[in-house]
């Protein structure tokens, strides 16, 4: 089973700001779930979503 980790990680992870994790979380696709109050971001769905990000922004 995947890791599952906060949007804060996922922040820190990404060395991006709170605001824009809550703006990634909006996206199409994006690998997020609630649970009770938070938001989990599956850790290897989170890759595979960068990846595919980053490939049409480039091509």
């Amino acid at each position: 089973m995947a890791e599952k980790i906060t949007l804060k990680q996922m922040a820190e992870l990404l060395h991006i700001g709170m605001t824009s994790a809550y703006l990634l979380k909006k996206q199409p696709g994006f690998p997020v779930v609630k649970v009770g109050r938070k938001y989990l971001v599956d850790s290897e769905k989170l890759e595979k979503w960068l990846e595919n990000a980053n490939e049409i922004q480039i091509g």
